[in-house]
């Protein structure tokens, strides 16, 4: 599975630099079984701005993983 972190909403709160959400683009698996799309993953999923790639994609893996368990279920 390819994951991207392509970008990251900000705001100000309280006068400091919060994300609302980050947005994440996937793709995975092969024709005819190939899925593609895009998820955000929130501030209340845990991520900040202080937050890696990697944290983002781990989230956003276990994220796209649920989606594809609830399609198939």
């Amino acid at each position: 599975m390819t994951i991207n972190v392509d970008n990251a909403q900000v705001q100000f709160v309280d006068g400091k630099l919060a994300v609302q959400y980050f947005a994440v683009s996937f793709s995975a698996g092969d024709y005819p079984n190939h899925l593609n799309g895009n998820v955000q993953v929130t501030s209340d999923e845990g991520v900040t701005i202080n937050s890696t790639p990697d944290e983002v994609i781990a989230i956003a893996k276990k994220k796209i993983q649920a989606l594809i368990a609830d399609v198939a279920a």
